[in-house]
């Protein structure tokens, strides 16, 4: 599998026995990639130096991009970083990731998903209308998703082209995430079509649908079957007998 600028990635955040959102987010463009390669080349050389593969690395990637970046002189000024400036890292690329990443939740009236920026839905702020939402993100849930977004957006750039599919599919599977051709709003769409297509079916499901199955996704570039297999969900137990009075645990 080639990985392109057509290859978005797709984390869900879980919630119980569900899913309450899904971050989609689309790599970063050739050209943001040639402004930031020194950075983003040496976070990448430093996640692998340091045995940060795609294992551990999606979980450190974005507070390392911080530290990279401060430690990366910018010539002409002296002790100039990448991180400082516009135009860097912080208020350039982090901003680039984030306008390239949206949120799916659930409509407050259970029908159906929409989605929202990233920073709207973890600041609870429609930056449309500048009115309150309701927050689809926790601050701890956003720092877990952006170091997967951040791993995933040099993993599909920095190494060489044959070894990035490995990199992403490794890193999304150990996540539990997928990879779509389809942008944000054709995957809040199907997902629109997976809950009424699961509500039909059982009238008393949850608002929150599990997990979507891959038909929910039908155009999707999808990963090996062997790493994209879906985990089995644990069976529903029956409820046992009653305990009886005086029973030890």
């Amino acid at each position: 599998m080639r990985i392109d600028d057509r290859l978005n990635l797709v984390i869900p955040i879980e919630a119980g026995d569900g899913v309450k959102a899904y971050v989609h987010s689309t790599p970063i463009g050739v050209e943001t990639f040639e402004r930031y390669y020194l950075v983003l080349g040496k976070l990448f050389s430093r996640l692998m130096t340091e045995g940060l593969n795609y294992t551990v690395g999606p979980r450190v990637a974005y507070m390392m991009l911080r530290d990279v970046a401060l430690a990366t002189p910018r010539p002409p000024n002296p002790g100039a970083t990448w991180w400082e400036g516009t135009d860097g890292v912080e208020m350039g690329l982090l901003a680039e990731i984030e306008r390239l990443t949206n949120v799916i939740g659930p409509n407050p009236n259970g029908e159906g998903w929409s989605t929202l920026p990233l920073r709207a839905a973890v600041d609870a702020v429609d930056p449309a209308t500048n009115r309150p939402v309701k927050k689809w993100l926790t601050r701890e849930e956003f720092t877990e998703a952006m170091g997967q977004v951040t791993f995933f957006m040099v993993a599909s750039q920095a190494p060489p082209m044959g070894t990035r599919a490995s990199f992403v599919m490794r890193a999304a599977d150990t996540y539990g995430s997928r990879t779509t051709s389809l942008n944000s709003t054709e995957y809040a769409n199907s997902l629109r079509t997976s809950t009424r297509d699961a509500t039909s079916a059982q009238p008393d499901a949850p608002v929150i649908p599990q997990r979507p199955a891959a038909r929910a996704d039908p155009v999707a570039t999808v990963m090996d079957a062997r790493l994209s297999a879906p985990r089995p969900s644990s069976a529903r137990r029956s409820p046992g007998p009653p305990a009886r009075a005086g029973a030890s645990s």
